[in-house]
């Protein structure tokens, strides 16, 4: 995986970085399989498939075949694959003995890359096969999926489909590769947004846990993997800041009402990464923030707790530099009193 990621995005704009894997042999092989499988593969995705096929030669001519893993066999119909896809064997064969690991393994790559799953029956076959041998993978993301949607929040209709296709893989990736830390993008932002996003950092924390105990699966020791994709997960439903403390703003000005409703859509999504923002209509609740264009018009004893803050509409770049540091000052001094 590390030389994956080293290749990918370092040589990805190469025509071909192995010298020692044919680009044709490899490409007849990934053209074959998007046929068999019907999975419909952009040119980037063959191009990333036609890459971890090459590592994956590379090192059996390095004389380091993959070792079969018992519960792959839960994972992967092989006597399907080797009935409707022959090539393979003549592709994965050292020394007269054919490596079946090596299929089991290349075919599990696939089917961890979310990408792909653009084909019906390319989703129907995985899944099904998984479900019938009653798989760890699969059982675990119906857990995984219930508590999410039952204890932290509920998944819209809409999103269920392509949420349990994302959990799916992402365990599959964890029982593929142990305490592997990068995301299968190569990335690893897990420490700046468990900083961040504090609440939603424990409640995950909470389900991984009674996971654990639930399941007893090895794969919800993979914290630091999960929490990335889980928190994204949680993303595609609702802003990361969801669940973190809000910062109250009343607009006192004389804008007409889609003026205004259009300056709190602005600031919102400005600031929909980093902070929790709730406008107000009302002064009878407690006021973070303030913010108005008419001068002197707020000497009320009831905003002495509340910062009020002058602006010129449209907003200019200062009055948003300004913006920034009101906001981060009052985040700061009503919630991050103890840290």
């Amino acid at each position: 995986m590390l030389t994956y990621y080293v290749v990918w995005y370092g040589l990805k704009g190469h025509d071909w970085p192995f010298r020692q894997v044919s680009q044709n042999k490899v490409y007849e092989v990934i053209d074959s399989l998007d046929e068999s499988l019907s999975m419909k593969l952009t040119r980037t995705q063959r191009k990333q498939l036609g890459y971890m096929l090459a590592i994956n030669l590379f090192r059996m001519g390095k004389n380091h075949p993959i070792e079969l893993e018992a519960h792959w066999q839960n994972y992967v119909d092989i006597n399907r694959v080797m009935d409707e896809m022959p090539f393979l064997s003549l592709v994965f064969i050292k020394r007269r003995q054919e490596l079946t690991a090596e299929i089991y393994f290349y075919m599990l790559l696939i089917q961890l890359r979310i990408n792909v799953y653009q084909s019906k029956p390319f989703i129907k076959q995985t899944l099904e096969y998984h479900k019938l041998n009653g798989s760890d993978v699969y059982e675990t993301t119906n857990h995984f999926v219930e508590k999410f949607h039952t204890e932290l929040h509920p998944i819209p209709s809409e999103f269920y489909h392509s949420f349990f296709l994302t959990t799916f893989c992402t365990h599959l990736f964890c029982r593929m590769f142990r305490y592997v830390i990068l995301t299968d993008d190569g990335c690893n932002n897990i420490r700046e947004w468990q900083n961040k996003y504090t609440v939603l950092t424990s409640q995950l924390h909470q389900i991984i846990d009674k996971l654990y105990i639930q399941t007893n699966n090895v794969l919800f020791l993979q914290r630091p993997f999960l929490m990335q994709k889980y928190m994204m997960l949680f993303s595609m439903i609702k802003p990361l800041t969801h669940f973190e403390p809000t910062i109250k703003v009343l607009i006192e000005s004389d804008l007409p009402y889609l003026k205004k409703t259009l300056l709190e859509n602005d600031i919102i999504k400005r600031y929909s990464g980093d902070y929790h923002i709730e406008f107000i209509n009302t002064s009878d609740v407690t006021i973070d923030i303030i913010l108005t264009n008419v001068p002197n018009v707020l000497k009320n004893k009831e905003y002495s707790n509340s910062v009020i803050h002058f602006f010129e509409y449209p907003m200019m770049l200062r009055d948003i530099e300004e913006l920034d540091k009101v906001i981060q000052k009052i985040y700061t001094k009503n919630y991050l009193v103890e840290t």
